[in-house]
């Protein structure tokens, strides 16, 4: 009878192999961020006319799911230990392809196990951890903290036997959610990586000799030390493996995940940022990740070894969560980068330093550097310093190649003649249907296209049907407010949090084309904010602006607290939770555009543009392309930079999931009052073509100025305070915004 490990032992799937690398992941913090500048005690690679590392993808057999080791055989070729759906098996290459093994020992797996660490020694003795799922009781479900009960096992590879090594408890006294990370030291014992407890080390006979409760985002050992990788930081930490007291530090750039692993003697990070051997005062960079797929959001770095020629890194493609092996070598005649391409921002954006990561992989022979002005806060710079900076150095006729305009005075710098127009470019596109017509060329005006968003953000109510029928202008939204202060509107809606959710949609109505300021449009829009921050409960929280109104990332309500979610949807997250997040008294939300006086109102996000002197403008225009290509706009970037305007990544990224079970969200009202509201986080296939249909409707851009808004803020604070009037604040904040436009 055949015997099945993963699919009948362990009721595995291959999506549900997917979904557990997932979970891995995501608790180990591998998803490579953006990439940071090099910190001052690292080595960077000279440049030369000649030398660079390549990158070659060696492809894997599709049995393969999980890799749990990746070493080198005695030849120096790779050679993988992988789950399969049924069993585990060695993968070792053989005359350029890998062959594979089942070792006889996998006869012997333990039932409703689930592999999830493998170290092997120098002696070739053969370690295996696995998870223990304990069962459901009855009338149990999956939020039940269940648990996992570790096993470690000795595999014998020459007789083909199992033995299990009984491990002594942690003594921790909490329930284990997640055990991995299996790692062999010099003097025998194992490092075994279990959550929430931390690292624990046991002996060769599971004896516990010491825990180092420390959250990382990766580990090695070395020597007598253990080092540890924090989530974030610009260091690792140096423990004694004896007694885990910390010894020191070690630089190592900064990065939200680094993978950490100890070969002949040194130790190497691996994360976005590249390749790194790590010493005790420098690190020096082997790899600049920015021209491999370290740095692509695509690739979480799982395993890597350093080979004879360079290195072996084992990746899980998170597109379809599949193991991705690559080799790095050394070619003295390969040419290296022969041009470059600059990038300046204000900002920093993820998908900005994907696509430039991506252009350098696909093209070799360019360099695009990326700058984010204020992305660094050791930089002291402020936005004003940054803006003076770009525009002395446009018209100057010099600058970056590239500008992300987010922030930035469009109108001034496109009548100043410093951006290129890209009209012909943007209609090839559009008239394609690759971009959205009305998203990518919404910025054109008389004298021409100079900028296009490549993302953008829809701002709408979300409520029940009574709400929505009042809400065709912000006046009549504060007006339905003020008549039912027994059922407030909001919960805890600062007059602040208001302005910013409403400014962008309405300031059409009180802002003329040059961005001069009607006063007495603007003194009414003040009063219909007061009324609505009137109405609104929960004063302790307002002097934060938080609550249960999308200024949360998992905005949520209940029964009698809010009737409504003002939000700016740019994710299909947002989407999932505000489009079928439960209305108040149990009846069904909708949403409408959020009201104001312009209708189809969008936010654009990573405003892109040309500098008019570059002399790399198609390499510039060729950047600018790849930031709108369907793969790279799919993405899911960690934060929120906006829908895509490439049309099949925007109809990829709304669509009805599976239906999944609705997950509970709790919020403190006070210090002994907890609400927990159960939220279904997926909207239906109708909500879904609606938005997209708003998506696609969208005509009204509004380019957000921080600047401007922090002003209308600091001026309009005594309005609502009670110390002036509408129009005194109106013309407070119309003196103030004439005097920046006049700079």
């Amino acid at each position: 009878m055949e015997r099945k490990f993963v699919g009948r032992i362990c009721g595995f799937s291959r999506r549900r192999w997917m979904a557990w690398v997932l979970i891995l992941l995501l608790l180990c913090g591998l998803f490579p961020g953006c990439t940071s500048p090099q910190g001052e005690t690292g080595k960077p690679a000279s440049p030369s006319g000649r030398g660079r590392y390549i990158e070659t993808e060696l492809p894997l057999p599709e049995a393969m799911q999980f890799p749990l080791l990746l070493t080198l055989d005695a030849a120096g070729e790779p050679e993988i230990l992988a789950a399969e759906e049924q069993t585990l098996a060695w993968y070792r290459r053989e005359n350029g392809t890998f062959t594979r093994t089942e070792p006889a020992w996998a006869a012997g797996l333990p039932e409703n196990y689930q592999p999830t660490g493998a170290a092997k020694g120098a002696d070739g003795k053969l370690w295996l951890l696995f998870s223990e799922y304990t069962p459901l009781g009855e009338g149990e479900t999956q939020q039940t903290d269940t648990g996992i009960i570790p096993h470690l096992y000795e595999a014998d590879e020459a007789g083909g036997k199992l033995r299990e090594i009984p491990l002594e408890p942690d003594g921790s006294g909490e329930i284990c959610q997640m055990v991995e990370g299996l790692r062999l030291l010099r003097d025998g014992s194992l490092l075994i990586d279990s959550f929430p407890a931390g690292l624990l080390r046991y002996s060769a006979s599971g004896a516990l000799m010491q825990s180092y409760p420390i959250n990382h985002s990766g580990f090695a050992a070395l020597g007598d030390s253990l080092f540890i990788a924090p989530y974030y930081g610009e260091t690792l930490t140096e423990l004694g493996l004896a007694d885990g007291e910390e010894k020191g530090r070690r630089p190592c750039p900064q990065e939200s995940s680094t993978l950490l692993w100890a070969q002949e003697g040194a130790l190497y990070a691996l994360n976005s940022a590249g390749l790194f051997r790590v010493e005790e005062r420098e690190y020096e960079t082997l790899l600049e990740g920015g021209r491999f797929q370290m740095s692509s959001q695509n690739f979480a770095p799982n395993l890597a070894v350093k080979t004879e020629e360079g290195f072996a890194i084992l990746y899980t493609d998170l597109r379809d969560y599949t193991p991705a092996l690559y080799l790095y070598t050394f070619d003295p005649q390969a040419e290296s980068a022969t041009r470059t391409l600059r990038v300046q921002s204000l900002y920093d954006f993820e998908l900005v330093r994907e696509a430039a990561s991506e252009m350098q992989r696909r093209d070799p022979s360019l360099t695009v550097e990326v700058q984010a002005l204020l992305g660094d806060e050791g930089s002291g710079m402020t936005v004003s310093d940054a803006l003076k900076s770009i525009n002395t150095a446009l018209l100057a006729g010099q600058g970056a190649d590239v500008y992300i305009l987010d922030g930035m005075p469009l109108k001034s710098l496109s009548e100043k003649g410093v951006l290129l127009e890209l009209g012909d470019f943007v209609r090839e596109h559009t008239a394609s249907g690759e971009w959205l017509p009305n998203i990518a060329l919404s910025l054109s005006k008389e004298q021409g296209l100079y900028a296009l968003p490549v993302k953008f953000g829809i701002p709408i109510l979300w409520g029940d049907a009574k709400l929505l029928a009042a809400g065709s202008s912000l006046s009549s939204l504060a007006d339905f407010a003020a008549q039912h202060p027994k059922e407030p509107l909001c919960y805890a809606m600062h007059p602040k949090n208001l302005i910013q959710r409403f400014f962008p949609a309405c300031s059409l109505s009180f802002q003329d084309a040059d961005g001069v300021l009607q006063q007495e449009a603007f003194a009414g829009f003040l009063e219909d904010i007061g009324k609505l921050a009137a109405t609104a409960p929960g004063a302790q929280y307002q002097e934060m602006g938080s609550g249960m109104d999308g200024s949360m990332e998992v905005p949520a309500y209940h029964e009698r607290l809010c009737r409504a979610i003002i939000q700016e949807v740019v994710s299909d997250r947002l989407l999932s939770i505000d489009m079928s997040a439960s209305a108040d008294r149990g009846e069904d939300g909708d949403f409408i555009p959020l009201p104001g006086m312009s209708q189809g109102v969008f936010i654009p996000h990573i405003v892109a543009g040309i500098n008019a002197k570059s002399t790399q403008v198609q390499d510039a225009k060729a950047l600018i392309a790849l930031m709108l290509d369907e793969e790279i706009q799919s993405i899911d970037f960690s934060d929120y930079e906006g829908l895509p305007t490439n049309a099949k990544a925007l109809e990829r990224l709304i669509s009805s999931p599976e239906e999944q079970t609705p997950m509970t969200v709790g919020y403190g009202l006070g210090d002994d009052n907890l609400v927990l509201v159960q939220v279904d986080t997926h909207p239906t296939p109708e909500m879904c073509a609606r938005f997209l249909a708003l998506c696609r409707a969208a005509q009204t851009p509004c380019l957000q100025d921080p600047v401007l808004l922090e002003m209308v803020e600091d001026e309009t604070a005594a309005f609502f305070e009670g110390g002036q009037t509408a129009a005194e604040a109106a013309a407070a904040v119309a003196a103030r915004t004439q005097a920046y436009l006049n700079e």
